[in-house]
C-alpha cells in the first residue's frame, strides 16, 4: 500500500470548532485516514491565524503524538486571497495544486480532498474536480456532531487558545464518533457526463453520445436510451434499425416513410450533418451515390424511365447499364444514342456501373423543366471536379478550395452551402414529399432527446461541515 495524502482547505471552524469543541473537519480527517502527507491551503484570514498561534500544525502533531503516527504538513501560503467566494478563482488555483500533488504521487498511492472545510466556493471546486477524475482523487466530508450547519462564532484570535481546545477535544474521546464520509456521487457525475452528453447530441456526434448515455445507463430512461439508438442508427443510415426502434417505443421522426425516397432524404441529411461540422472532404466524397439515386428517381419520376430496366443487378448492390438490354426496346435504343452521342463515351458505350456520370445525359435529354436540367448539370460538374480530388488525392477541402474549384468548373464560384442548396432542389425534383422544416429534421429529434434525458438524482449527503 502507497502513501495516503490529504489536500485540505481551511476553514473557521478548523482546526478545533470553539463552539462545540470537536474536531473541525481537516483535523477529523487526519485522525481517522491517517494520511502521511498533509497539504493545508491557507486564504489570507486563516495563514493569519497560522502566524498568530500555529494552531494547524501544531493540533496536527499533537494527533501524531495520540496516534503514533507522523504527519508529513505542507501550507500552502495564499497571502494575497481575500475574495473566497469565486467559484472561477479557485478552480484556476486547485486545479494545478492538485494536479502538482498528484505528479510527486507514486501509482499505489491515493489523494483524498477535504470538501467540508472551507468556503462553497472552495468546496464545490474539489468536488467538481474529484467527480472529473473518475475515481483518481476521494472527495471525503464530515458531519457536524448534531447533523446540523456549523456555527460560526466570528472573530476569535484574541481569545482562541488552542492548547486549551485540544485538551478538551472530546473528538479525543476513545468513544467518539467517526464522522468522515466519503463522499459517492454518481448524481453528480451523471449530471456532469449528461450535459456533455447533450452537447454532443447538439453537435450530431450521436456515437459519443450514446457511449455517454451507456455510462449513465441508470440514470436515464429507456426511452431517452433508445432514442440515442436510433439517432445513431439513422446516421449510418440503418433504416430497418430505426423503424424497429420508432415502432417499439412510438416515435415518429422520420419525415419521409416510402421506400427508396426515404433513403433519398435521409442521405441528404447526412450531408447537412457533414457541413454543419465542417467535414467538407466527407460531403464532397459522399455526393456521387446520392447524386446517381437522385438522378435515377428524376429520371423515373419526371420522365416516366425506369433505368433498372436495362441493368444487370449484383448482390454487392451493383448496377450495371447494359447495351444488350438498352438495345431491346425503343426507349432503351434512344438511349443508347444519347450515351453514344456524349463527350464521355463518344460512340463506344459499354457496359458500365450506374453512375451520375451517364445518367446525367440521359436526364438532359428527356427532362423538359430547364431550371433543374442546369442543377443537374451543374451538380455533375461539382461531383466530377472536386469528389474526384478529395477522392483520390490526399488534399485538404475547404470552403474556399471549393470555392476555387466550383469557379474553374463552373465559372462561378460556390460556397458548400450554396452546394447543399443545389442538391436540395434536387431532392425536391426527385418528388421525395418533403416540406420546408423536414430539413431540420435532425435538430428536431436532438430537441426530442434533450426532452428524455432526465437524470434521477439520488444522492442526498447530510448536512456538511462548514457551509
Amino acid at each position: 500500500m502507497g502513501r495516503l495524502i490529504l489536500f485540505s482547505p481551511i476553514g473557521g471552524t478548523d482546526p478545533i470548532a470553539s463552539s462545540t469543541e470537536y474536531d473541525g473537519s481537516m483535523l477529523h480527517i487526519c485522525r481517522h485516514y491517517k494520511p502521511d502527507k498533509v497539504y493545508l491551503f491557507l486564504s489570507n484570514e486563516m495563514l493569519a491565524r497560522q502566524k498568530n498561534d500555529d494552531r494547524y500544525r501544531l493540533c496536527i502533531e499533537k494527533l501524531g503524538e495520540k496516534l503514533d503516527h507522523k504527519f508529513e504538513v505542507d501550507c500552502i501560503e495564499a497571502e494575497e486571497l481575500h475574495e473566497v467566494q469565486d467559484y472561477d478563482e479557485f478552480y484556476k488555483r486547485f486545479k494545478p495544486i492538485v494536479q502538482d500533488i498528484q505528479k510527486d504521487m507514486q501509482d499505489d498511492d491515493r489523494l483524498i480532498v477535504n470538501v467540508a472545510s472551507g468556503t462553497p466556493a472552495m468546496k464545490s471546486t474539489l468536488l467538481m474536480l474529484a467527480v472529473m477524475s473518475e475515481g483518481k482523487i476521494i472527495p471525503v466530508q464530515v458531519v457536524t456532531p448534531e447533523r446540523t450547519i456549523n456555527f460560526h462564532p466570528g472573530k476569535e484570535d484574541d481569545t482562541y487558545n488552542v492548547n486549551y481546545y485540544w485538551e478538551h477535544d472530546r473528538d479525543n474521546d476513545e468513544s467518539a464518533e467517526n464522522r468522515c464520509k466519503q463522499v459517492d456521487c454518481p448524481s453528480l457525475t451523471a449530471i456532469l457526463k449528461k450535459n456533455i452528453l447533450v452537447r454532443q447530441v447538439r453537435s450530431y456526434n450521436y456515437a459519443s453520445a450514446l457511449m455517454l448515455g451507456s455510462e449513465i445507463r441508470d440514470y436515464i430512461s429507456d426511452e431517452a436510451y433508445y432514442m440515442l439508438e436510433l439517432a445513431v442508427a439513422r446516421q449510418q443510415l440503418n433504416l430497418n434499425e430505426v423503424m424497429r426502434i420508432s415502432q417499439k417505443f412510438k416515435f415518429d421522426i422520420m419525415p419521409v416513410k416510402e421506400s427508396g425516397k426515404s433513403s433519398i432524404f435521409e442521405y441528404a441529411l447526412t450531408l447537412y450533418v457533414k457541413m454543419y461540422r465542417r467535414e467538407y472532404g466527407d460531403f464532397m466524397r459522399a455526393i456521387s451515390p446520392l447524386l446517381t439515386d437522385i438522378f435515377e428517381a428524376i429520371l423515373k419520376n419526371n420522365c416516366g424511365i425506369d433505368i433498372h430496366r436495362y441493368c444487370n443487378e449484383y448482390q454487392n448492390g451493383d448496377s450495371r447499364l447494359v447495351v444488350n438490354k438498352l438495345n431491346g426496346t425503343e426507349e432503351g435504343r434512344e438511349i443508347l444514342t444519347v450515351l453514344n452521342n456524349c463527350d464521355d463515351f463518344r460512340g463506344d458505350f459499354k457496359d458500365s456501373s450506374l453512375a451520375a456520370g451517364n445518367l446525367k445525359p440521359i436526364l438532359v435529354h428527356f427532362l423538359k423543366d430547364e431550371s433543374v436540367k442546369n442543377c443537374v448539370t451543374k451538380m455533375r460538374a461539382i461531383e466530377s471536379r472536386i469528389r474526384n480530388m478529395a477522392a483520390h488525392q490526399i488534399v485538404s477541402i475547404t470552403d474556399d478550395k471549393i470555392k476555387s474549384l466550383t469557379s474553374d468548373a463552373l465559372g462561378t464560384p460556390m460556397t458548400i452551402k450554396q452546394i447543399f442548396d443545389e442538391i436540395k432542389k434536387l431532392v425536391v425534383a426527385a418528388k421525395v414529399p418533403i416540406k420546408k422544416a423536414d430539413w431540420g429534421s435532425y435538430d428536431i429529434m436532438n430537441n426530442k432527446i434533450e426532452e428524455l434525458l432526465t437524470i434521477c438524482l439520488l444522492y442526498t449527503s447530510d448536512a456538511a461541515d462548514e457551509l
